[in-house]
């Protein structure tokens, strides 16, 4: 049994001191809250969630080494998503398509020094919902990245639709416009000779 929201097979159920055996789970004022299960005696229903995603994606990968020491890397991904959800009784559906590209390049001059670059975008279903019940759009990213020396990286990393709580309704989401990150890495890794 938990917190109420399965029909009770032996024992007693009691909510703020009363018997709820033989009251109908719709109404024994119980909530369900993204995966986490909560107790609110106030209320007189229960939120009412339902969400299905069919997806579909192909993907294809390839690495072509042009020469002993350039390489590429050409891949796609093509996704198709399909989806319901229903808060409350009231009904969304959302369908999509997207081509994700994944494109790189390793260039190695000398055998300890590789050089690269590469490009990607993404995409992700997102299964939040406003506060009028409307399914956010996908999340989609966008990275470039390349290493100038073995040990310094440059990155910019830019993703839309993000799903943040919603500030006026915090048990709801909205999307926000776009993240971005941006930088520079540095490594530096060597060896202390013995001695």
């Amino acid at each position: 049994m938990m917190a109420g929201l399965e029909e009770i097979t032996a024992g007693e159920l009691l909510i703020d001191g009363q018997q709820v055996n033989d009251v109908p789970l719709d109404k024994r004022g119980l909530a369900m809250v993204f995966q986490t299960y909560a107790l609110y005696p106030h209320m007189t229903d229960i939120f009412r969630f339902q969400d299905k995603i069919d997806s579909l994606g192909i993907y294809l990968q390839d690495q072509i080494a042009i020469t002993n020491n350039l390489k590429f890397l050409l891949s796609g991904r093509f996704d198709i998503i399909n989806q319901n959800s229903s808060f409350n009784g009231v009904e969304s559906q959302q369908q999509d398509q997207a081509f994700t590209p994944r494109l790189g390049v390793v260039y190695q001059p000398l055998e300890p020094l590789s050089l690269y670059a590469s490009f990607s975008q993404s995409f992700t279903p997102n299964s939040a919902t406003t506060v009028d019940g409307e399914l956010l759009s996908p999340e989609r990213g966008t990275q470039f990245d390349g290493r100038l020396t073995a040990n310094l990286a440059a990155y910019n990393l830019s993703k839309r639709n993000i799903a943040v709580a919603d500030p006026n309704n915090t048990d709801f989401s909205i999307a926000v416009g776009e993240q971005r990150s941006r930088g520079i890495e540095l490594d530096v890794i060597g060896e202390i000779s013995p001695g």
